[in-house]
């Protein structure tokens, strides 16, 4: 096998990224990294390192006839290498006025809806994506410059879930190489160009000249992201041993016992307290968890409230008081297209629906931010509306109905954030989600389903976030 080949394969052992019987699927811009990782996994699973099943594109209706010929391209290298291709073209401008936010963030969420439903075609057990050490090396500095700390210079992962980088230890002038001695083209992206991009500057000009100071500065910065993700690994398994000890949370503030706390290394205290910060409400970034630190002089972080109580610090959300009841939420139900997505006010909440697609083999999805709807559920189209008094709902694996209040009081939703939950609904207004929370029986996907409808949830912030 020739010498790249070996190296690729060696890495995805090394990390064990998938076995010999896995289904891959490939995605493909049309650039060399992705092109290249197309023709890599081809030879790799003729030599038994897993099965190409699958080629994914998407169009980000961007950059006009230069993508056309880039969706084209990527058409024929399908073709030529005898693999399927899901192609889909997304309007990611308008995506990004409607989520309000910047073109690269609607342009990735974009890519990984489209990813999960290739993985969902082609019945596939992972998306190969081209990220190579230079894109590593890349991010690490692009997080260095922001601010980052250890967990952010752990920069990008060789498996994160279904998606896995196989090319993480191969710089991209190999990639090229192995390309021209094959006399495979690929497609040159003009917008790699502008330095008015930040990674396009790093790429350009900051890197470069970082390997005059050192000719192999790629290597050491993707050097680094792998030790300070084993070091990340190991602060977290040690922060998870100590919560218990510093933290309790009850259903309305977040308890932290000071002395235990202080006790902790920094590194571990730092873990805990931005925890302590997100258990509360909060986002918990480097300045929110520095001011959460400085106690006993902070007594407000964000809407939290922040108080000393005996040897305890207390973290409450301050709210404003609410009358007995759902509070009044005028909005009008909206229609929930499937496939499509919807902006939910007031709340702040992106809702979409993907399918639907044939019932995947294993157990159906079902996350506080992502669940599987039986397709005859959503026949007749999905509404979106907020809670109203008598709503009712039978919950998954029961066999009587409850009222959605229960349930709020149950699950200990907060009551001026009851009427702010997105209630997903079928055609004839029974609730099929409470986003977030309770999933229906009338949802459940069984072997006799037709098929599933994937229905997601997510803040409309800059990138998105779980509930």
């Amino acid at each position: 096998m020739p010498d790249l080949l070996r190296r690729v394969r060696a890495f995805i052992d090394s990390e064990c990224l998938w076995d010999g019987g896995t289904r891959l699927v490939a995605a493909v811009s049309g650039g060399s990294d992705s092109v290249a990782l197309a023709h890599l996994l081809s030879r790799l699973a003729a030599a038994g390192a897993g099965q190409l099943v699958g080629l994914v594109h998407v169009h980000h209706g961007i950059r006009g006839e230069a993508a056309d010929a880039d969706a084209a391209f990527v058409e024929a290298l399908s073709a030529r290498l005898g693999v399927p291709l899901l192609m889909r073209r997304v309007d990611v401008p308008a995506r990004a006025r409607a989520a309000g936010c910047s073109l690269e963030v609607a342009g990735r969420q974009a890519r990984l809806s489209c990813y999960a439903e290739a993985l969902r075609a082609f019945e596939a057990g992972r998306v190969a994506l081209g990220h190579t050490r230079g894109d590593q090396a890349e991010t690490v500095l692009l997080r260095l410059a922001r601010g980052t700390g250890p967990r952010g210079l752990a920069a990008m992962a060789p498996a994160n879930g279904w998606r896995v980088r196989p090319l993480l230890a191969v710089d991209r002038d190999d990639l090229r190489d192995w390309l021209r001695a094959h006399r495979e083209p690929w497609r040159e992206d003009a917008t790699n160009a502008d330095l008015r991009i930040p990674r396009n500057r790093v790429r350009a000009v900051i890197l470069p000249a970082l390997r005059v100071l050192n000719p192999r500065a790629d290597e050491a910065l993707a050097r680094l992201a792998r030790l300070q993700a084993a070091d990340s690994a190991l602060l977290d398994a040690l922060a998870d041993e100590a919560w218990p000890g510093v933290v309790s949370v009850s259903d309305d503030a977040v308890r932290l016992h000071w002395p235990a706390l202080a006790s902790l290394p920094e590194a571990l205290a730092t873990r805990v307290a931005r925890r302590a910060l997100q258990a509360a409400g909060l986002g918990g970034d480097e300045a929110e968890t520095s001011a959460l630190l400085s106690h006993p002089s902070v007594r407000r972080i964000g809407r939290l409230s922040v108080q000393r109580t005996g040897a305890d610090v207390v973290l409450r959300k301050e709210r404003p008081p609410v009358a007995a009841g759902p509070l009044p939420v005028h909005v009008a139900s909206l229609a929930l297209p499937v496939p499509g997505e919807v902006a939910v006010e007031p709340g702040g909440w992106m809702l979409a629906a993907e399918g639907p697609s044939a019932v995947p083999e294993g157990r159906p999805v079902s996350s506080p931010t992502c669940v599987h709807v039986c397709a005859e559920a959503a026949a007749g189209g999905l509404v979106v509306r907020h809670w109203r008094a008598g709503d009712r709902i039978q919950p998954f694996g029961m066999r009587g109905h409850r009222k959605l209040q229960d349930v709020f009081v149950d699950r200990k939703v907060p009551r001026d954030e009851r009427p702010l939950v997105p209630l997903v609904c079928a055609h004839d207004g029974t609730v099929l989600w409470v986003a977030g929370h309770v999933l229906s029986e009338r949802a459940r996907v069984t072997g006799r389903s037709s098929g599933v409808v994937v229905l997601k949830i997510w803040r409309r912030v800059s990138a998105r976030r779980p509930l």
